[in-house]
């Protein structure tokens, strides 16, 4: 809806990212629950896998129309959109089952998406520190954002490595914390961005108002004028020609007397 009214693709970019999110907290949710033991389709895994994919791709995209952050290095930038397009590709190739139980491709695809998220998410805190050190408009709300936003992600990675799962339950709650936080956090920073276009947008109503005003009065004095002076014109066109006729007219009685 926000999309079709103001047409700025950082509400889509919103739309796939929040898809992304949902899918990669529930299949992580469903391993947490062990939904995989009744999965024999591998559905979580392909679950994780896209919502993974679609974080890496649009991740990128929606914190750049917060903050324009490809203006601060144009080629990174370019970089990382390569990149996301190589995750998602070979996310959705997963999908199929002759890659699906390949051990060899299923590995590949765990290892890539972590080296590219890496990568990117490495990519996006220096850039928003950039921006922030800059202060850059909403970029120091972004970046304290951000960082919770990284923690929460780690957060959910490492608990189970390092033991403090407490089956499941801490990976649940801190998953479950994170995407409302994040939920609430991005819309706030969104609604700030709609506030902006909307008084940019007002002002140039405004001024297109205002031009349109001086246009048409501007036309209007020009056509008065052009009657003023075409008034005049005739006024002394018909001056001159009625001179010339009393003339005219003395010289016949003139000559009619002589």
């Amino acid at each position: 809806f926000l999309y079709i009214s103001i047409r700025r693709k950082i509400f889509l970019n919103y739309l796939f990212l929040g898809t992304g999110t949902f899918m990669f907290c529930s299949a992580n949710l469903g391993v947490m629950l062990l939904f995989l033991d009744s999965d024999p389709n591998q559905f979580s895994l392909d679950c994780y896998q896209i919502g993974a994919a679609l974080i890496l791709v649009f991740m990128p995209r929606f914190l750049n129309g917060i903050v324009p952050i490809a203006k601060i290095n144009l080629l990174a930038w370019r970089v990382v959109k390569i990149i996301g397009y190589m995750g998602l590709t070979i996310a959705v190739l997963y999908v199929f089952p002759f890659f699906k139980f390949n051990f060899f491709f299923t590995t590949l695809v765990a290892n890539s998406l972590t080296g590219f998220t890496a990568m990117v998410f490495f990519y996006l805190l220096v850039v928003l520190s950039i921006a922030a050190y800059r202060r850059s408009p909403r970029a120091v709300s972004l970046f304290l954002v951000y960082l919770v936003y990284l923690g929460i992600a780690f957060g959910a990675v490492l608990l189970p490595l390092f033991g403090s799962d407490n089956n499941g339950l801490n990976t649940f709650f801190l998953l479950l914390g994170g995407s409302i936080f994040e939920t609430i956090a991005f819309m706030l920073m969104m609604a700030k961005v709609t506030l902006a276009i909307y008084k940019e947008r007002m002002k140039l109503y405004i001024q297109v108002q205002s031009n349109q005003e001086i246009m048409m009065s501007t036309l209007m004095k020009s056509q008065e004028d052009e009657r003023k002076r075409f008034a005049q014109d005739l006024h002394d066109g018909f001056g001159q020609l009625i001179s010339s006729f009393n003339l005219n007219l003395s010289s016949l009685e003139t000559i009619k007397k002589s």
